[in-house]
């Protein structure tokens, strides 16, 4: 029987006794060693279970050494960048092509998935630099359906709606657009 089992039994009893009458003795005492019990369960050592370590190597071995990066007299150091994540490329074209559903990306836009990298994902220089790269690669090309057909393997379209609040012509226009670019997703 565990301390915590005991110390709940005895309180228990001293509440029971405080109460009064043979069932609030019995009810608290029981109450008091179900709690040391759990006490006991949350604070006791961890049962040992060998079975479930058995996944993992019996000993720890230190992974194979990279051979020293050399350099000849008078050159500069040489600095192995880590590897690129493809995940940020992803993130960066989604900043992108949010920025780009109201126009053209702005100098705010830009400046706003600089601090998103910094700040909230904590990314080092490398990082940064290569999200720039991305930016630059992104932005160099111009958004259009078809391009977003095939990168992304998906069926894209637009939708049009009329308006009461448009004047006639505005609206007419837009029904001449939607059939003349129905055979492009409109």
């Amino acid at each position: 029987m565990g301390a915590g089992k005991v110390l709940g039994a005895m309180l228990g009893l001293m509440a029971g006794l405080l109460i009064g009458g043979p069932w609030a003795i019995v009810l608290a005492l029981i109450l008091g060693t179900a709690l040391g019990h759990y006490f006991d369960e949350q604070h006791g050592a961890p049962p040992d279970f060998p079975e479930i370590l058995s996944d993992f190597p019996a000993t720890f071995e230190l992974p194979p050494e990279q051979p020293p990066l050399t350099q000849g007299p008078g050159e500069f150091p040489i600095v192995q960048a880590p590897d690129e994540d493809p995940l940020d490329r992803d993130i960066t074209a989604l900043f992108v092509d949010v920025a780009r559903a109201d126009g053209d990306m702005r100098r705010e836009e830009v400046r706003e998935v600089r601090r998103y990298f910094e700040e909230v994902l904590r990314a080092d220089a490398h990082t940064v630099q290569a999200v720039r790269r991305y930016l630059k690669d992104f932005l160099s090309r111009p958004a259009s359906l078809d391009r977003a057909t095939l990168e992304y393997g998906v069926k894209v379209g637009l939708i049009f709606c009329l308006a009461r609040e448009f004047d006639h012509k505005l609206n007419s226009i837009i029904v001449e657009k939607a059939i003349k670019y129905r055979s492009r997703g409109v």
